[in-house]
């Protein structure tokens, strides 16, 4: 610590006035006072951090707009679903998903809410290209027909009993593993095809959750499988051919289910 100075003597020793004594100095009337003075230590330099920046996040434009007066929407891409909200002419829908031809899509009906409108008869315009669109996955009811590629109906049914525990897709392939007519079975449910054409069919069923309806399978958890044997229809209008089915193994059953690899299940897409 430095000691200061008045006059040029040192503290506590005689002085004679001198010049600064003279002039009548700030410091002179310190002396005079017998007062000490040190030099004060600087002040700490104080360093202020920048307020953090929020980053910039553009609100996403709508893919479609309302173009009739009112709008339903549902919870499900068909009319006898529950019912969602209205949108009015002029609103921004804000797409998530669509159907194969965006004749439904999936909009936003909420912050964590969604719902499906329909596009037909010019009730909404699209503002991108439907093929910009992702796909929607959605879970189907049961008995909802996936595929039907059937040349003609027949008189044969097909009875399903789902006990496994995810949702499956049960499949009738032809003789060159060309997909026919399939089905959709809830996990712990039953369905129906009828109107099953004469012939050899081999059957495929796949498992998962979250399907898509324009590839035509599960996106979540998929697991592809089909019966050892093929099933043969011979039907008529006075007698049909049933064959029942269960995808689980049950007590007595004599089928057997092997293992099928993604690339040789049957492309069920639109």
């Amino acid at each position: 610590m430095w000691l200061l100075l008045a006059s040029g003597c040192l503290l506590g020793a005689a002085c004679t006035p001198g010049a600064a004594a003279r002039t009548g100095t700030s410091a002179q009337t310190a002396m005079d006072d017998g007062s000490r003075q040190t030099a004060s230590a600087p002040a700490p330099t104080q360093t202020v951090a920048p307020a953090p920046t929020t980053a910039f996040t553009p609100t996403p434009a709508p893919q479609a707009r309302v173009t009739v007066s009112l709008l339903e929407s549902f919870a499900e891409p068909a009319y006898d679903a529950d019912f969602v909200v209205r949108f009015e002419e002029g609103d921004g829908l804000y797409v998530v998903g669509r159907d194969s031809d965006c004749t439904w899509l999936r909009v936003r009906a909420g912050v964590d809410e969604f719902a499906w409108v329909n596009t037909q008869l010019e009730r909404v315009s699209l503002l991108v290209a439907c093929q910009e669109i992702p796909h929607a996955t959605i879970r189907l009811d049961t008995g909802a027909v996936v595929l039907d590629r059937r040349p003609a109906p027949g008189y044969g049914e097909l009875h399903v009993q789902n006990g496994l525990p995810s949702d499956a897709c049960v499949l009738l392939a032809g003789p060159t593993d060309d997909p026919v007519y399939a089905v959709y079975v809830r996990t712990g449910g039953s369905a129906v095809l009828q109107g099953v054409p004469n012939g050899d069919y081999t059957v495929y069923f796949s498992t998962g959750s979250e399907w898509d309806s324009v590839d035509g399978g599960f996106t979540a958890g998929a697991a592809y499988s089909r019966f050892a044997e093929s099933i043969h229809y011979e039907s008529s209008a006075v007698s049909a051919a049933v064959w029942r089915l269960t995808l689980h193994a049950v007590t007595g059953g004599a089928a057997s289910v092997v293992d099928v690899a993604p690339e040789d299940f049957p492309d069920l897409g639109e």
